[in-house]
């Protein structure tokens, strides 16, 4: 046997050797990792506070109304039917673009529908947005006049 090859043993022997001399499972301390990283600025009492997400819909600056929905970005949801609901009150059901695509990837991505406002209904008032989901839940955007 070469001078390397004693040296490769010797080492794969030791490794093996002290890997048996640990402390046995059920006598090591147990440590507890959080599963969500938090911040911590190490002072009692002190809180940091997320900033709220935006909401589904604003204004895109052309007076257009930018919906942002979030989904599988292989089977999207966005707007699919608008209707006017009353004076300055608009009601968007939010559905699959692709109902009949599956399996759809398992990520969650954001996607932006931009949308003309129904004759009618004005840019330059405040404006109440309902979006109507397939899920039955409903959320509700005032929107201030664009440009405001």
């Amino acid at each position: 046997m070469t001078d390397l090859g004693r040296a490769v043993a010797a080492g794969l022997l030791a490794a093996v050797v002290l890997g048996g001399c640990g402390i046995p499972g059920a006598e090591r301390p147990l440590e507890t990792v959080p599963a969500v990283p938090t911040l911590s600025t190490g002072e009692p009492g002190q809180t940091f506070e997320a900033m709220p997400p935006p909401p589904p819909v604003s204004w895109d600056g052309a007076g257009l109304l930018a919906v942002v929905t979030y989904g599988s970005s292989s089977c999207p949801t966005a707007p699919t039917d608008i209707t006017v609901a009353g004076d300055q009150e608009l009601v968007l059901d939010i559905a699959s673009l692709h109902p009949d695509r599956d399996p759809c990837t398992a990520d969650v991505a954001p996607r932006t529908t931009r949308l003309e406002l129904p004759d009618g209904v004005s840019a330059e008032e405040e404006l109440t947005v309902r979006l109507r989901y397939r899920t039955g839940e409903e959320d509700t955007v005032v929107l201030p006049p664009a440009g405001r």
